[in-house]
């Protein structure tokens, strides 16, 4: 062959290499060009979401059987359970689903279910005449909406005057136990007879190579009657803040919901997580309310400094 047609063949093959390769390279910029928009996209939504739940409004006026569920907010709020907590700590959650349009309000007594409130015979609407009458002093009525906020209506309305009491954490605690122990500064003592409306934020991260999946409880004194609903708040880096993992219990001394995102997940200070919720807490012979953690053989459970829980005396 000659060395003409040589230099011809070569130059056919690196322009057929060059082009190969600036499609490769186009493929990839496409490639990266639509996971950043993904990413964007998907750190857009995390934000409208935590948006939307911070922007919910739901309020209860009324009493007796005209008691309205009230939307202050901007935007349509989904109610998807109804909450019928009793005062010996009893509750009962139906799944519902109603739709509070924003400025308007619907019945209370409309979200309640027909049929049997399991479990037992009782019907739903018995158990809820019962609580909202004050045949069953102490008890409370929540909804819990889609987005994970719990909202309560207390037949005993808050004493004339009551204000809150700020309890907060003194400074970063920190604990190893794997029993759960008292947060300092994150408790108070109840009087006899009577009920508060409890709300907690509490900021923690945990140190270890591994995450207790239930760093928190709640402990209170026995005949006491309880109910949190609340849940975890996240970080992650790139996507802002998360919606909570929500969870409702009235069991003393045992998680109160989940504490990790993901396995190691809320493991330093930089990227520490956020425990939310609402609780309501009658006592029988009075006791403490108290906030508890637990920690790791692997790691410490910590908990910020300046995390608070707010009380609130009711009827």
């Amino acid at each position: 062959m000659r060395l003409g047609s040589r230099k011809g063949v070569a130059s056919v093959v690196g322009t057929v290499i060059f082009v190969v390769v600036f499609m490769l390279a186009l493929g990839t910029l496409e490639f990266v060009s639509e996971l950043q928009a993904q990413g964007a996209h998907a750190e857009v939504g995390a934000e409208s979401l935590v948006a939307a739940k911070g922007a919910e409004r739901l309020s209860f006026t009324g009493g007796g059987g005209g008691i309205l569920v009230e939307n202050g907010g901007g935007a349509g709020v989904d109610v998807n359970h109804l909450i019928l907590m009793y005062p010996n700590g009893t509750v009962y959650t139906p799944a519902v689903s109603a739709d509070v349009p924003a400025g308007g309000g619907v019945s209370l007594a409309s979200l309640v279910p027909s049929g049997a409130c399991l479990p037992g015979t009782s019907t739903c609407q018995a158990r809820y005449d019962s609580i909202v009458s004050g045949a069953a002093p102490g008890g409370a009525v929540g909804v819990l909406s889609s987005l994970g906020n719990t909202f309560w209506y207390y037949p005993a309305e808050a004493p004339s005057g009551a204000s809150p009491s700020y309890y907060r954490a003194p400074s970063v605690e920190s604990t190893t136990s794997t029993a759960y122990v008292g947060v300092p500064g994150l408790g108070f003592q109840g009087a006899p007879g009577a009920s508060y409306l409890v709300q907690v934020y509490v900021g923690f991260w945990q140190s270890g190579p591994t995450s207790n999946p239930a760093m928190f409880a709640i402990s209170v004194p026995p005949g006491a009657a309880f109910m949190f609903c609340g849940g975890l708040y996240w970080s992650s880096a790139g996507t802002g803040n998360q919606a909570p993992y929500n969870l409702c219990t009235s069991s003393s001394g045992t998680t109160i919901g989940p504490t990790e995102n993901y396995g190691g997940s809320c493991t330093s200070a930089y990227l520490g997580c956020e425990l939310v919720g609402t609780a309501f807490v009658t006592f029988a012979s009075g006791g403490t309310f108290q906030l508890e953690f637990e920690g790791m053989t692997s790691g410490a459970a910590n908990v910020f400094a300046d995390s608070l829980v707010v009380v609130t005396p009711q009827g």
